[in-house]
């Protein structure tokens, strides 16, 4: 039976490449709020051109019925990630897809070339 070590193991020993495939795996949401200002690697690993280049922020959406869809982003992580992540990548997003339904979207993200690609709306 092969047993541990009681060394112990930090995610951020696997190699840059398993990294990345975890973090296309999460909402894009969490890992923006989560993982961005914690420590360097981090912020290379969630700020990378690969993964930020179209940003899916649709995934976070609860929809009861046609006619009722709520965000369900709180106000302080939209802030957050609109204030200190997107300023930050901005030249680097080809595509940023968000819901309209959106609470408290940033004027700035709304206007044309606020973003090097396009914010869209789904579909």
């Amino acid at each position: 039976m092969n047993t541990l070590n009681n060394n112990d193991f930090n995610i951020l020993d696997l190699p840059y490449e398993i990294l990345l495939v975890i973090l296309n795996k999460l909402n894009t949401t969490d890992v923006f709020h989560s993982l961005v200002d914690v420590n360097q690697q981090f912020d290379r690993l969630a700020l990378d051109y690969l993964y930020v280049r179209n940003i899916d922020m649709t995934d976070t959406m609860t929809i009861n019925s046609l006619y009722d869809q709520t965000s369900s982003i709180d106000t302080k992580i939209l802030s957050k990630i609109s204030e200190n992540v997107l300023p930050r990548i901005h030249d680097q997003v080809y595509k940023l897809t968000i819901e309209p339904e959106m609470p408290a979207w940033p004027a700035r993200l709304q206007a044309p070339g606020s973003l090097a690609g396009q914010a869209t709306g789904p579909g």
